[in-house]
């Protein structure tokens, strides 16, 4: 069981790591009649909190993605692991600090039509899967060899 993360307190996990207490305490006290500072607090919260563990909250984003538009999703946080490089295009894989760029990592269902299942997906750059997006295997050859001419 998750316990509030301040020292002194043992209660049960509610919300942004602490007990109901002291969540209901900090956010009426920093936030009394502000809604700017509740909202950019909450943002930086989010921040934070995608930081310690972006793998699950890729995990998370794909979850509520794949429900939307009715896709297949049986896969565990735990299926969800992050390389340091990313394995089409060799460059390193990192989380930024102002959302996402080609660099950040994303979760590619290698064969669009299983779903979201394990042993059908990786952990690919956001750049690769933006080429890899729709395009058939067919369509990457055409376009491979006809930039190989201008190489």
């Amino acid at each position: 069981m998750r316990q509030c993360e301040l020292d002194d307190c043992s209660r049960k996990h509610y919300a942004k790591g602490l007990c109901r207490l002291h969540y209901k305490q900090k956010w009426t006290s920093e936030n009394r009649g502000n809604p700017e500072r509740y909202y950019a607090v909450s943002l930086l919260w989010k921040k934070q909190d995608y930081h310690k563990n972006p793998a699950f909250y890729i995990w998370k984003g794909t979850k509520n993605r794949a429900r939307r538009n009715g896709i297949i999703f049986e896969i565990d946080p735990s299926d969800v692991v992050i390389p340091t490089h990313c394995p089409i295009l060799g460059i390193p894989l990192f989380i930024g600090n102002t959302g996402f760029c080609n660099n950040s990592p994303s979760i590619d269902r290698i064969r669009p039509h299983l779903g979201y299942i394990k042993g059908n997906i990786a952990v690919i750059s956001m750049r690769a899967n933006r080429i890899k997006n729709d395009a058939t295997f067919e369509e990457i050859t055409k376009l491979q060899q006809w930039m190989s001419q201008f190489q």
